[in-house]
């Protein structure tokens, strides 16, 4: 039986200009997107399909070709980035108006919306929390407390907890805010069970209500671990914190939920 690689996914930060960049690196040719990705055929028999993806491990492809090849395709790529230099280079000569600058710096640390959303949020929390070790098993539930309160003018919200996990006294910080030139909600959290700074970043629905997140941090057994998760307003009195997360040895699984409710 013959077997020949037909196609792979190469992620990228924008599929379309990537693809076209491939092409004119190697002398193909790039008909547009088909569908999801956007594919550059290399041979007969393979075709390499393009995908935006917000993050990625770094990639290896090997191709083999002639030495004519070789030297025409590296003189090409020498003299697409001598010319991507010069040009950012004019790019940074540009002087701008220094009062220009100051009022976009002042607009972008502006609170916003997003902000106000936040705002809601300050006070003091009861939490009852549940953590799954094995997906097909019962959680582990505990109580604590959070109180949350604004920093800088309204631009952050900060979350210290207590309570316990797996048995034991916890305590943890986190940050969560908007970035106004990356239109990103960031968040990070540091806590009693280890020395490291958890980050994640993402999006969040029209109203700020629902805020969707994805993050990572490497871990001793699991390796380069992989989060993301949903933290929904579902009121005034209610907020619903779930984290999930994939590593070496777990498939993608729910890992935490958390329940907010407001003290009187």
């Amino acid at each position: 039986m013959a077997i020949t690689l037909n196609h792979t996914i190469v992620p990228a930060r924008d599929k379309e200009a990537s693809a076209r960049f491939f092409a004119d690196i190697f002398g193909l040719k790039y008909e547009g997107a088909s569908g999801h990705f956007a594919p550059v055929r290399v041979n007969e028999t393979l075709t390499l399909d393009f995908d935006d993806a917000d993050g990625f491990d770094i990639h290896h492809y090997a191709f083999h070709v002639s030495d004519e090849e070789f030297d025409a395709i590296f003189n090409l790529c020498l003299v697409v980035t001598v010319s991507f230099a010069m040009a950012k280079q004019k790019e940074q000569e540009k002087q701008m108006d220094p009062q220009a600058m100051m009022e976009v710096y002042k607009k972008l640390a502006t609170p916003g919306e997003p902000h106000k959303q936040l705002a809601t949020l300050a006070g003091r929390w009861t939490t009852k929390t549940k953590e799954w070790m094995e997906p097909n098993k019962p959680p582990m539930e505990s109580t604590g407390a959070c109180e949350e309160k604004l920093l800088l003018d309204g631009r952050f919200l900060q979350q210290e907890c207590t309570g316990e996990m797996m048995g034991k006294p916890f305590a943890g910080i986190g940050v969560i805010g908007y970035d106004n030139y990356t239109k990103k909600y960031v968040s990070t959290w540091m806590d009693s069970m280890g020395t490291g700074i958890f980050v994640m970043e993402g999006t969040g629905s029209a109203d700020g209500k629902t805020v969707m997140l994805k993050g990572g941090h490497q871990d001793p057994i699991e390796g380069n671990m992989k989060h993301h998760a949903v933290w929904k307003v579902v009121d005034a009195n209610t907020q619903v914190f779930e984290l999930y997360g994939s590593g070496k040895h777990m498939k993608d699984m729910k890992m935490m939920e958390i329940t907010y409710t407001r003290k009187p």
